[in-house]
Order: structure tokens, then sequence, then C-alpha cells
């Protein structure tokens, strides 16, 4: 028995969501108001482009001249007559479409059907093409007819589809020349070194002179020359030879000697040489030697 209720609770459900479905998709998606004039021709493009896309049908009988001309809605199954204040104040309507279009040129469309139109939809436009392929190119760029609805369409009229796109397609969509871009300023006037700058900064107002309040002035500084402090030269870093160190003087002292000979020797022996002088030779032998400081 609790089983059976929640099944029944479910396809309930179901059909719940399935009866609010079309009303929420259509409130989302973009509805349009197709008003065109009441022949056959019109007609039946209007009824396949309500098929491809949400469209709202109204038909009017009359020209541009005609103060109240005849309209009639379609509500799905039948038209429905409606009166010109019902249309200016769009009570037939239960969804107000984003976009309006209407079908006729100067001498077949009521001034009064724009009009009204304009004043509760954001978005209104006219179409004077009422031939079929005219009206079919129109309405397919208005209502964004993909491809396939372009290829069953023109099976249906026996027309002939024509890619207007191929060329396009080899290049890159901002190569294009018919490329224009809302929300950058264009810069194609400004040379190829300064298109990456802004308008703003591209251009620049010329120069003039402003002269300051007198109490705003500033008085040139003075620029006192101080003599430069005498800096003593750099050392020339050289290489110097140290000396030797002096030998301490060594007296040798012999026992007193005969007198001739002997004392002879013992004069050349005492006689040493002066303190501090190193022996004859000793500085060029030094300066000829490698010395060991790199």
């Amino acid at each position: 028995m609790k089983r059976n209720r929640l099944v029944a609770l479910f396809i309930l459900m179901l059909v719940l969501a399935g009866t609010a479905y079309p009303a929420a998709s259509l409130t989302q998606r973009h509805l349009t108001l197709l008003v065109v004039p009441a022949r056959y021709n019109v007609l039946q493009v209007a009824f396949d482009a309500a098929s491809l896309a949400p469209v709202a049908l109204v038909s009017y009988q009359g020209e541009a001249t005609t103060e109240n001309p005849v309209l009639h809605a379609w509500n799905g199954s039948e038209w429905v007559y409606i009166t010109m204040q019902d249309f200016r104040e769009a009570h037939f309507l239960q969804v107000t479409p984003g976009q309006a279009i209407l079908v006729g040129d100067e001498t077949l469309l009521p001034p009064g059907l724009v009009t009204s139109a304009a004043g509760w939809c954001p978005k209104t436009m006219t179409v004077p093409a009422t031939d079929p392929a005219g009206l079919v190119n129109a309405l397919g760029a208005h209502l964004a007819f993909t491809r396939s609805d372009w290829k069953w369409i023109a099976s249906r009229y026996n027309m002939n589809l024509q890619d207007l796109n191929a060329d396009r397609r080899h290049e890159s969509w901002y190569d294009q020349k018919g490329y224009r871009d809302e929300l950058t300023p264009r810069l194609q006037s400004l040379p190829r070194h300064r298109r990456g700058r802004s308008r703003s900064d591209a251009e620049t107002t010329p120069a003039t002179e402003t002269s300051a309040p007198a109490s705003t002035v500033v008085p040139p500084a003075e620029v006192i020359e101080e003599p430069a402090e005498n800096v003593a030269p750099a050392v020339e870093p050289r290489l110097t030879i140290p000396e030797p160190p002096v030998e301490p003087e060594v007296k040798a002292e012999e026992p007193e000697a005969k007198k001739g000979r002997k004392g002879k020797a013992k004069n050349e022996v005492s006689t040493p040489a002066e303190a501090g002088t190193p022996p004859e030779g000793w500085q060029e032998k030094a300066v000829s030697t490698e010395s060991p400081v790199k």
C-alpha cells in the first residue's frame, strides 16, 4: 500500500513538471512577436518560422492609411479577434516578447501598429519584404536559424542555399573586414605601433604655458660651488725586495803571534767589513734572482 502511494506521488510530480515546463521555457527563451499582413504566402512563411522558433503570430488587414486595421492573433489552434486597443496595451499576450517584427513596406504596414508595439516591446523592427525569399532571409537573420533550419526551409520552398561566410571561414575572426567590436574603441586609423594604446592616450592636446599665482612661485635654487677637499693621491703599489739582515760584527781574536809574517795575517783577519754594508756583488745577485712574490 505504501509503495503504491509513492508511485502515485512520483507520477503526479512528473505530470506537474511536464505541464509547467512549456511556460517556463517560453519565459526563459526569447519570444518574438511577428505581425504580418493577411496574405497566403506571407502567412505560410510566418507559420514555418513559428515552428522553428518561439513566435507569437498576429495578422492585420488594411493598408498604411488604415487607422484601425482588423487584427487576429493565433492562439495555437485558431485565430482570435483582437481590437486595436488590445494590441496597443498587449492584453492578448501572456508573456511580453523581447522583440517585435512587423512585415510590410511603407505602403502596406499601418504606422499605428509600429508605434503601439514600440510602446511595450523593448526592440521593434520592420521588414519591408513580402516575397518568400526576402522574408525567409530577414526572419532567418532575426530568429537565428540554424544550419538544419536553413536546409529545411530551402527544401520546403525549393530554394538554393548560398553560404555567404564560406570565404570568411578561412580567415581569423579578428581579421574580418566586417567585424566590429562594440566594447573596445576602433583604432584602425592609428599607426600600427600605436594601436595598442587607447584613444584617450593617443589624442594629445598642445601644451600651453601656464603661470602660477605669485604666492605659489618657488624661487630658483642657489647653487653653491664648494672646493673639493684635498684628497691624497692613491699610493701606487710597488714591489720591493727586502734587504738582507745585517750580520753582527765578529771579531776574530788570536793570541799574540810573533812579529813578522803572522802579524800581517793578523791585520788582514782583524779588519772586518763595515757594519751594515753588504758585500760587493750582492745587489746584482739579488736583482738578478727571481722574486717569490707574484
